[in-house]
């Protein structure tokens, strides 16, 4: 399943919070090809129906991508920049093939 669904799925599950109230959605993908090549958080966002305001950012940090999504979101609520963030992984690394070749010599 691909981020905005799951992002309207999040949504649907939780309709007493405000989502257009949201600092930051986050999301780990440490493959950037193809349809991933872009900013997959601000796009998922947009694409989800949560307000155009509400900015969206993409991490990667190869097979620590979601987790540094919710360290990042963790340290925010901390330091007081906010108390709601969605963190997310948008792909299990395993299963995401091999990189696009690589011209050789």
């Amino acid at each position: 399943m691909s981020s905005p669904p799951l992002l309207r799925a999040l949504q649907e599950r939780n309709p007493d919070v405000d989502f257009g109230g949201t600092v930051d959605v986050m999301m780990g993908a440490a493959s950037s090809v193809g349809e991933q090549a872009y900013n997959v958080a601000r796009n998922a966002t947009l694409l989800s129906g949560i307000d155009h305001h509400v900015p969206g950012t993409t991490v990667n940090r190869f097979c620590a991508s979601s987790l540094q999504t919710l360290r990042m979101a963790f340290h925010a609520i901390k330091a007081g920049e906010g108390d709601q963030y969605i963190a997310a992984g948008v792909e299990g690394v395993s299963r995401a093939g091999s990189a696009p070749a690589c011209p050789t010599r």
